[in-house]
C-alpha cells in the first residue's frame, strides 16, 4: 500500500497479518513536520489503511509488524500500532539498539520515540510465521540499520528491499548517502545477499514491486 514510504502485508489464510514498514499517511502529511524548525515538533501519526485492510482485503488482525530500517518515514506508524493494537515488533539484530535506544544516535531521519522489540532476528536466519518462512539479512546499503527479507508468496520469491535497492527492471543501484553511516563494503555486501536471495519480484520501500530475472539482479555487482 502507498502512503508516504510502501508498507507491505503479508497475509496468512488464518486473516492473521504481518505489515513491513508502516510509515507516515501520506507525503504531504510527512512533511509537514519536515519543515518545522523546533525540536519538540516530531511526527504526528495519524492512523491509515487499517480499516481499509480489514474491510477490502480479508486482515482479521495484525500480529507483526518488521521494518526494513529505521528511518522515520517507515517506522512513524509502529509505536501506534504496538500501543493501539498490541502488535509484536519483530527486527534484525543491527536494528534492535537504534530502534529501542534513539537517544542513543546521532544521524538522519530518526525517529525519537523508543519501540520494544519483541523478537531479534540474527543476519541470516530463517523465521516461520504462520505458513511462511522469512529469510533475513542484514542490507545495509542506505544505512548500517538496514534489512532484507525474502518469503515465497503464490510461487514467486518476492524479497522486500527497503531503500537500499532502486533502479528498473534493466539496471538496479543504490543510493549513498554518507551520514546514514555506511562502510566501504555495505553496497557489496547488499549486491552479495541480493543474488543469494533469489528473488523473482523486488518490494522497495518507494514506489511499486518490481519484477526481475537474475541477470538484472546481477547489474547491482557489476555496479
Amino acid at each position: 500500500s502507498h502512503s508516504c514510504c510502501t508498507f507491505y502485508v503479508l497475509l496468512s489464510d488464518t486473516g492473521k497479518a504481518m505489515l513491513i514498514d508502516y510509515g507516515a499517511a501520506s507525503g504531504n502529511h510527512f512533511y509537514a513536520h519536515v519543515r518545522q524548525f523546533e525540536s519538540w515538533e516530531v511526527q504526528r501519526f495519524v492512523e491509515h489503511s487499517i480499516y481499509e485492510l480489514k474491510k477490502d482485503w480479508g486482515v482479521k488482525s495484525i500480529e507483526v509488524v518488521i521494518p526494513t530500517h529505521y528511518h522515520d518515514d517507515h517506522t512513524c506508524g509502529i509505536p501506534h500500532l504496538q500501543k493501539r493494537y498490541g502488535v509484536e515488533l519483530w527486527a534484525l539484530d543491527q536494528m534492535v539498539n537504534i530502534l529501542e535506544n534513539p537517544h542513543g544516535y546521532s544521524v538522519p531521519c530518526l525517529l525519537p520515540y523508543p519501540m520494544k522489540v519483541d523478537r531479534r532476528i540474527a543476519d541470516g536466519e530463517t523465521v516461520k510465521w504462520e505458513e511462511y518462512e522469512l529469510k533475513v539479512v542484514h542490507f545495509p546499503g542506505q544505512t548500517e540499520y538496514h534489512m532484507a527479507m525474502a518469503v515465497n508468496v503464490d510461487g514467486k520469491r518476492v524479497t522486500f528491499t527497503g531503500d537500499s535497492v532502486s533502479g528498473d527492471s534493466s539496471s538496479l543501484g543504490q543510493p549513498i548517502i554518507y551520514r546514514n553511516i555506511i562502510t566501504p563494503d555495505s553496497h557489496e555486501k547488499c549486491a552479495r545477499e541480493l543474488i543469494g536471495l533469489e528473488p523473482d519480484i523486488l518490494a522497495g520501500g518507494h514506489g511499486m514491486w518490481l519484477p526481475v530475472d537474475q541477470p538484472t539482479v546481477r547489474t547491482l555487482k557489476e555496479r
